[in-house]
């Protein structure tokens, strides 16, 4: 069975949605302390009817651009093809206003050819198109960087980052400490989530479990919801390759109980083990886990249960 990006996209996807300013400084489209608004633009190109990462309206005092940033857990062949296509469509959809500057984040060196590409040219008859754009590489920025950075949506990155052993425990700490609960847990299964593309997870329970961490010990850490969906998740897929079912089953078990648990403490009036009792779509239970944080009340999270239970 294939391994979904999914959980990757979505960690992506918290930093780049929630603070697209420390993204386009982790990337250096933009430089600190440099006065600046950013739009986020949609990411539905008309021209094409694709689908992009993220694109942006950039404002600076030099003028007005777009940045457009593709994230890529690994680097994949056609990577400089579909960055050409993206910006001629990008141009195109908001009717060529813009300057476009394109950004490839990849979190790690899987599959990355000794020579990277970073532009491509093709010629069609009387048709040139051109495209140059930037190849950001996260296990080459220091971890130092995203520390300085002060901003809790960088933070997930860091296991990924150059000097992250060093860093690991910092950054998870500052993550356990921020006041907002669900932004908490939101943020630490995103760092969970990427550190796992890195480090096993018996190497990634060494690294967090030295001392206390926001003043409980690791066995309680290891309660905490956060944890729990992550190496619940990460058993059930190390289990035979002939027992797809009975994981797939874990699964949803796992994301349903953790579901029931983050909903609880936030929405204590409503019995939500009552609610996502018998739920087997493990994806869709794991993906309301991940937007948590972003569900506005109680009505809204019965809404996608329902759903899912009728689906």
């Amino acid at each position: 069975m294939a391994v979904s990006n999914t959980k990757y996209d979505d960690a992506f996807k918290e930093l780049a949605e929630r603070d697209p300013e420390a993204l386009l400084l982790l990337l250096g489209a933009v430089q600190p302390h440099e006065a600046l608004s950013i739009e986020v633009l949609s990411r539905e190109l008309r021209a094409g009817k694709q689908i992009s990462d993220q694109i942006y309206l950039v404002r600076t005092a030099v003028g007005a651009r777009i940045v457009h940033v593709e994230a890529q857990t690994r680097w994949e062949p056609e990577m400089p093809q579909r960055m050409l296509t993206y910006a001629l469509l990008i141009w195109l959809t908001y009717e060529a206003q813009y300057e476009v500057d394109c950004y490839v984040l990849l979190l790690t060196p899987e599959r990355l050819p000794s020579v990277v590409p970073e532009g491509l040219s093709l010629t069609a008859g009387s048709l040139q198109v051109a495209i140059r754009f930037r190849v950001s590489k996260v296990w080459e920025m220091p971890a130092e960087l995203a520390l300085a950075l002060d901003r809790p949506q960088v933070l997930p990155f860091v296991p990924l980052m150059q000097g992250a052993e060093a860093h690991l425990r910092g950054a998870a700490l500052r993550v356990l400490q921020l006041p907002d609960a669900g932004l908490r847990d939101s943020l630490f299964f995103s760092l969970l989530v990427l550190g796992s593309l890195r480090y096993t997870h018996d190497e990634l329970v060494v690294a967090l479990r030295r001392g206390t961490m926001f003043g409980i010990t690791f066995e309680q850490f290891q309660q905490t919801p956060t944890y729990q969906i992550l190496f619940k998740v990460a058993q059930e897929e190390g289990r035979e390759e002939g027992r797809e079912e009975g994981r797939e089953e874990g699964r949803a078990q796992a994301a349903a109980d953790i579901l029931a648990r983050l909903a609880a403490r936030r929405f204590p009036a409503v019995d939500w083990r009552a609610q996502v009792e018998g739920l087997e779509d493990w994806q869709a239970l794991e993906q309301l886990c991940l937007d948590f944080a972003q569900l506005p009340d109680a009505e809204t999270l019965q809404q996608k249960l329902s759903s899912l239970r009728q689906s």
